[in-house]
């Protein structure tokens, strides 16, 4: 238990300045003036959430914030890729977002649609279509409750 605890605090302060690096990149994505800089600072942020799950492996919990926040960011750039082994390679981290989200916000809630139209999308790009119908019809189960309004949630008319 020594170990860990000292292992954990001397990984502190670089688990930090990852996630510190990796979240300025995210918001200098999006307020990029171009699509060149808006796609370089997503791709720098994916690299420091990259590395800041690397580094975070055994020392912070599987449903940790800090984790949240850099699988949904990190999914979030490999599936705006496009790139059918990126969005192969998302899936699981849109599991993991989806199953963390999950347990933090009851069912049915809102938080849970960008995981899910994340997840989706990945494995419509990936080819998986069993996944893609999976993320579809759980995305449909809650907005059916939601019952929003809103184009921002609905993510289009009908």
């Amino acid at each position: 238990a020594r170990f860990f605890f000292s292992r954990r605090a001397a990984a502190e302060p670089r688990l930090r300045a990852m996630s510190d690096a990796a979240d300025a990149a995210w918001e200098a994505a999006h307020a990029a003036g171009d699509e060149a800089e808006r796609r370089r600072q997503l791709m720098t942020s994916a690299a420091h959430y990259g590395q800041l799950l690397q580094l975070s492996d055994g020392l912070l919990g599987a449903h940790h914030t800090l984790l949240l926040v850099a699988r949904g960011r990190l999914a979030h750039v490999m599936t705006v890729s496009g790139a059918q082994r990126s969005c192969a390679n998302a899936l699981p981290l849109w599991r993991s977002h989806l199953a963390a989200t999950r347990r933090c916000c009851p069912p049915n809630w809102p938080h849970l649609l960008p995981c899910l139209r994340g997840g989706r999308d990945a494995a419509a790009r990936a080819g998986d279509s069993t996944a893609a119908a999976e993320f579809e019809a759980e995305l449909h189960r809650v907005l059916d409750v939601l019952k929003p309004k809103c184009l921002d949630v609905t993510g289009g008319p009908g």
